[in-house]
Order: C-alpha cells, then structure tokens, then sequence
C-alpha cells in the first residue's frame, strides 16, 4: 500500500467516523431554525394583538373625546369630531 492509499483510508476513516455526529448536529440546527421561526410567528402575532387593543383604545378615547366636546358645546357634535379626528389624523400620519 502506498502513502496515497493509506491517506485515503484514514480520511474515508474519519468521514465515517464524523457522519453521524454530523447529522445530528444538522438535525438540531433544523430543529432550532424551527423554534427560531415559531418564536418569531408567535412574536409578530402578540405585537399584532397588541397594537389591536390600542388602536381600540385610540378609537374608544377618541369617541369619549368627541362626546365630551359635543356636550360641552351644547350638544354640537359637527365642529368638535372634525377638529378631534384631524388632530388625530395629523398625530399619526405626520409623526410616523
């Protein structure tokens, strides 16, 4: 046997010998990607419930707003909602 063949032997050796240690840590990191990908999903699910709630409660706080002005202006309600809903829609298009 030659120094090329002996070579060749030890490396298809330790090939062998790497295989399976390999492929588990394939498998983990796929696992893990998955975990990664769940957390995420869950993640951007939350924030998306979360913004809900606020914009609810923008809409509720909005809503008591335009009451009380209405009521305070002796039940017009016209002028206060439009100057309410143009403040409102200033705030949040103009400050992005």
């Amino acid at each position: 046997m030659d120094r090329s063949e002996q070579l060749l032997g030890s490396v298809q050796h330790e090939n062998r010998r790497l295989a399976d240690p390999l492929k588990k840590a394939r498998e983990q990191l796929q696992e893990l990607q998955r975990q990664l990908g769940t957390q995420e999903k869950e993640k951007g699910e939350r924030i998306v419930s979360e913004l809900h709630v606020l914009q609810l409660t923008i809409i509720l706080l909005l809503r008591s707003v335009v009451v009380g002005e209405g009521r305070a202006q002796g039940g017009k309600e016209g002028g206060g909602r439009t100057q309410v809903r143009s403040g409102f829609s200033h705030f949040f298009f103009c400050n992005g």
